[in-house]
């Protein structure tokens, strides 16, 4: 389990021994330390149980304050349960359906643009992730026609509650929200999508 906030380094919650097998407790006040030194924008939650997932989810929302979610599930027959429990108002939910297609397009990403794979990889503090929405001057745009700085990566797209995995020929809309990354500096020179 761990929290950081978008962009910046990942807070790891302390960890200690069980028992014989050596198993992660993470007690409420350790979590609570991570929280209010991170202050971070989201919580990830890739448990191999979908109901370990949503109570994850559910307790960060309710304890925490924490207004965004990321889950993978397993089953997706889950994905209207974690739609509902970020319905309430409180939480954005980011649902990972298709983690080997997401994977397989970030390599690829990664393969057309070194530079976005060791500002990712490497965790440099150059570089940041930005969300920003697609307004109807920008709509009907593909991917590929973008003219982006060579270090900017399309992460994702948010289409509704609907994440896309973006490729060259995915046709935006107004109102999609795409999560990008690049240098710092580069970023700030994206304002035409702003």
């Amino acid at each position: 389990v761990r929290a950081g906030a978008l962009g910046s380094h990942v807070g790891h919650l302390q960890w200690k021994v069980r028992d014989r097998e050596t198993c992660a407790v993470v007690d409420e006040e350790a979590v609570r330390s991570v929280i209010l030194r991170a202050k971070p924008d989201a919580f990830i939650s890739m448990l191999q149980e979908d109901q370990l997932n949503y109570d994850a989810c559910a307790l960060m929302q309710a304890k925490f304050d924490i207004s965004r979610c990321i889950v993978h599930t397993m089953d997706p027959a889950w994905t209207p349960k974690f739609h509902a429990l970020g319905g309430s108002g409180s939480c954005e939910m980011c649902i990972l359906e298709h983690m080997s297609a997401s994977m397989q397009n970030l390599l690829d990403q990664f393969i057309n643009s070194p530079q976005s794979a060791i500002m990712l990889l490497h965790d440099s503090p150059a570089a940041d992730v930005i969300k920003v929405t697609i307004t109807e001057k920008e709509a009907g745009i593909q991917i590929r026609d973008m003219i982006l700085p060579d270090d900017i990566q399309v992460l994702t797209i948010k289409r509704g509650l609907t994440p896309i995995v973006p490729h060259g020929h995915t046709k935006l809309q107004a109102t999609d929200e795409l999560t990008i990354c690049g240098r710092t500096d580069t970023l700030a020179s994206v304002t035409a999508m702003k």
